[in-house]
């Protein structure tokens, strides 16, 4: 563990937010689990001594109205509306029955969230998120913005991951961002991806066809064959979310370095490859999910390795096809996790300060490359 950094004002805010979270926890036990969730952060660790200290500080201090317990008096005093009271009860017991607290910044969150989480405890986990999100951007004197956490609302997991993975979002959320995303997308979202699938493959089709001296209109007008070159996805009977990752990738595709030195019959030929593809990737699923339980207790980076380096998680042939990858530029091991790791830090830098213009040409450049 590194010590004597200054300790980062991002750090500071998860500590705080850490010891509200646990108001009842021994301070030094409190302070060994801190060591060891900002060591997975790859952040400097403070000393035992520091944490216990600042523990105790932020546990004299007075606690924000919203961090207080929840109760029906409290719903009442932050004008809570009342039909919200069922489902909130539910949760609560739900804490107490696992002898934890449930807030009223929690049960705030629980409210605007409950018309897209119908199953109870996701519901909970998904309040709690929020409520901690919220809780650091206000420690940070920042405001709110939930814009990839309402992304990942979504998501299933392995949508997750391959957004992760293509830079979409940002890897190093806290630890338990990933292995508690639940499985499936909201129920809310089943169906819009035949339709997202469907003008992805339409704009990747199009793209041949924006040559010099042409408008954008007759080229738009000249594309509408390109929308039935392919066979409905839906026929497929592919899940809901795995067609969600193939329509990422045909984006990422349409974007690539040699899509638009492909014949049309090539390019159609390798929209036809990512769909075997995808139903190659459906198969891993169960397998997917079972080594995500399995690692529950480890970092992030680790959970995200053990699913990317997966055969068949990424499309790598095809990669090659579209110009990401280059024979001399990539190990033929993909379970090299030193470059891995790499490979997320840098797409979550990327992603985190919206770097998403030059995303093409890093990805070609660094992915899985040898140091």
């Amino acid at each position: 563990m590194s010590r004597g950094r200054k300790i980062s004002k991002t750090i500071e805010a998860f500590i705080e937010d850490e010891t509200i979270k646990n108001p009842n926890k021994p301070r030094r036990v409190m302070a060994i689990e801190l060591q060891e969730k900002i060591e997975r952060l790859r952040e400097p660790v403070p000393s035992e001594d520091t944490l216990i200290k600042m523990i105790s500080k932020i546990r004299n201090r007075p606690l924000d109205a919203e961090d207080k317990s929840w109760s029906i008096a409290a719903s009442s005093q932050h004008h809570f509306p009342y039909d919200s009271t069922p489902i909130l009860l539910r949760l609560w017991k739900l804490c107490r029955s696992w002898d934890s607290h449930f807030t009223v910044r929690e049960a705030k969150w629980a409210i605007y969230l409950s018309p897209m989480i119908p199953d109870i405890v996701s519901l909970l986990y998904f309040a709690e998120v929020y409520a901690a999100r919220e809780r650091v951007y206000k420690l940070l004197g920042e405001e709110f913005n939930s814009s990839d956490l309402d992304y990942i609302l979504t998501m299933s997991i392995y949508e997750y991951i391959t957004q992760v993975f293509l830079g979409n979002l940002w890897a190093k959320a806290s630890e338990d961002d990933v292995i508690r995303v639940r499985p499936i997308s909201c129920p809310q979202f089943i169906g819009d991806s035949s339709e997202a699938a469907k003008e992805a493959e339409f704009k990747a089709m199009a793209a041949h066809r924006f040559v010099a001296g042409k408008s954008k209109k007759e080229v738009v007008r000249e594309a509408d064959e390109d929308r039935t070159v392919l066979s409905p996805i839906k026929e497929m009977n592919l899940d809901d979310d795995v067609i969600w990752v193939y329509t990422y990738w045909v984006t990422e595709f349409k974007d690539s370095p040699e899509w638009n030195n492909f014949t049309r019959q090539q390019a159609i030929d390798i929209l036809n490859s990512l769909r075997e593809w995808a139903s190659n990737f459906q198969l891993l699923k169960p397998k997917i999910n079972a080594t995500l339980l399995d690692l529950i207790n480890v970092g992030q980076n680790e959970q995200l390795l053990a699913v990317i380096t997966y055969e068949g998680f990424i499309p790598v042939n095809l990669l090659y096809k579209v110009g990401y990858l280059q024979s001399d530029s990539i190990s033929d091991q993909l379970g090299n996790i030193k470059k891995l790791i790499t490979r997320m830090e840098r797409m979550g830098e990327k992603a985190q300060n919206s770097f998403s213009r030059h995303k093409k040409d890093y990805f070609s450049k660094v992915v899985l490359e040898d140091e």
